[in-house]
């Protein structure tokens, strides 16, 4: 049993060492770093306040993860598996969420500006009081999302975002007069 934890914590203290050193190194690209987030992960280890802006996490694995108040911008999120993860307080700015899947993702008082959310799935997801604004929605699914008090200052969307069943849009701040039409919003 002993020899069980102490090899999970080495794992563990390995795999932070693989994190670090890419991020001391500002190492963009880091197929070593992606395996090793996704072992944190699966041992369930707490990830918050991460700091990987710029990183490289195309197709990355981290369903139900904990990343609150983590440093993303500009990362490259391309493809990523972010269901059910929390990222309240996240910095996500200018992060590239094409075709991410962050369905029933909790992205409260995140800062999402700028972000590339192309044909992401975003079901169900907690986008209340977030920062959307500048953020592309592009055949985005929204659909069941809450958006309360989420700031949608010239947001992108297009006729495949799907806004069915969404919550708040009518307490969402700076929502686009053209959106508040489409949605008999008034």
């Amino acid at each position: 049993m002993l020899e069980g934890l102490e090899r999970r914590q080495r794992i563990i203290y390995e795999a932070w060492q693989i994190v670090d050193n890419a991020a001391g190194a500002q190492v963009a690209t880091s197929y070593a770093r992606v395996k090793a987030l996704e072992v944190l992960n699966n041992y369930g280890v707490l990830m918050r306040g991460l700091d990987a802006p710029k990183a490289d996490l195309t197709d990355i694995d981290l369903a139900n993860a904990i990343l609150n108040k983590a440093t993303l911008n500009d990362a490259e999120l391309s493809g990523a598996n972010l269901t059910g993860a929390e990222l309240r307080k996240a910095n996500l700015t200018g992060a590239n969420l094409r075709v991410a899947k962050l369905s029933k993702a909790l992205l409260v008082k995140a800062n999402l500006s700028n972000t590339d959310l192309n044909i992401a799935d975003l079901r169900n997801a907690d986008l209340r009081l977030s920062d959307l604004s500048g953020a592309d929605l592009s055949g985005a699914d929204l659909s069941g999302a809450d958006l309360t008090s989420a700031d949608l200052k010239g947001i992108l969307w297009d006729r495949q975002t799907k806004w069915t069943n969404a919550r708040g849009l009518d307490k969402a701040e700076n929502i686009p007069d053209a959106l508040r039409q489409q949605l008999g919003l008034g």
